[in-house]
This record gives structure tokens, C-alpha cells and sequence, in this order.
């Protein structure tokens, strides 16, 4: 994923590849790259960085889906990715209908009529990209589910992310992400 990410920094962004590991490491998303105004489409980003990863790889997981579904608590998915990337993730795991909610890009970044987000160097726009690990995101995933973070588990790979949620008074446990 860091791979892609930094794949369309370069490609779609003119940004010179011997700054992208500092910018990448600084910015962590696209969230970051707005935030300091850089401009693209979201839709675009999306398409580019997760069209491009090799979902082949992800097999049905019969253990994990049996899990889950016995489990009797409420599930749900919270990610930075578009719908296309959580479904087909999700699908080729064959653990799709295993969750109440999901809480992803679009959720936290409806759509609206105005124009493209845009964000000026050292100021946030009014309007600016919400996604974790910000405590935004999860202040409004919290909202949107209506969980109560003292009593939630939150499983993630990224360390930015737990340490995030830690703060935000989770119950977190830091996942292989290989």
C-alpha cells in the first residue's frame, strides 16, 4: 500500500521521488497531501492505489468467517478505503455479510455539491479530509455507530491508528498486517 501511495505521489502529483519518503512518512495520506495543498481527485487516488492491489492474494478465510459470526458482539469495519476497495476485500475473504456497519472513506467524506477540497500550506481548509488517524474520524465513527470507545475493541495494523485510538479511550490490539 505505501508502495502505491507513494506510486501516485510521483505519477499523479509531479512530486520528486527522492521527497516522497520524508513526505510520505510527514503526511501519511491523502489527507495529508490536501492538507498541504496538493489537488487531485479523490475517486482518481482511490482507483490508482487500491486498483492496484493484488486482491488475488486474499483467499476465503472459513475460520476467521465462523469467528466472527460467533462472536456475539457488534461488528464493524472502519477504514480508509472507498467502498470498491472494503467490498472486494471483504467479498474475496468471503466475510462480507459479517459486519453490521461499515464505516469507510465515503462515510466519513460524504459527497456534496461544492467544489473539491481544497487546503492552503498551514491552513486547513473548512472542510478538509477525514480520515484516520485523526481524532476526527473517530469522534465521528463513534457518532455514526453510536459506540462508546470505553467499552469498544479496536483492531488495527497501524500503529498511528491504535495509538490514536488508544487516546480516544479504545481497547486496541495492533494486527500483522503480513
Amino acid at each position: 500500500m505505501n508502495r502505491l501511495f507513494s506510486e501516485f505521489m510521483v505519477q499523479k502529483l509531479g512530486i520528486e521521488e527522492d521527497k516522497v519518503v520524508e513526505l510520505n512518512q510527514l503526511l501519511y495520506s491523502m489527507a495529508g497531501l490536501k492538507a498541504i495543498g496538493y489537488e487531485f481527485d479523490n475517486d482518481e487516488y482511490h482507483r490508482y492505489v487500491h486498483g492496484r492491489l493484488p486482491y488475488e492474494n486474499l483467499k476465503p478465510d472459513p475460520v476467521l468467517r465462523n469467528l466472527l459470526l460467533s462472536l456475539p458482539f457488534r461488528k464493524l469495519v472502519f477504514s480508509n478505503g472507498d467502498d470498491v476497495h472494503v467490498m472486494k476485500a471483504l467479498k474475496r475473504l468471503g466475510i462480507e455479510d459479517c459486519f453490521e456497519r461499515i464505516i469507510n472513506f465515503e462515510t466519513l467524506n460524504p459527497k456534496t455539491n461544492e467544489a473539491e477540497v481544497s487546503c492552503v500550506t498551514g491552513h486547513l481548509s473548512e472542510n478538509p479530509v477525514i480520515c484516520k488517524p485523526t481524532e476526527v474520524a473517530f469522534e465521528k465513527a463513534f457518532d455514526i455507530a453510536q459506540l462508546n470507545p470505553h467499552k469498544t475493541l479496536f483492531f488495527d495494523d497501524s500503529i498511528r491508528n491504535i495509538q490514536t485510538g488508544k487516546v480516544m479511550g479504545l481497547h486496541t490490539v495492533l494486527v500483522n498486517s503480513g
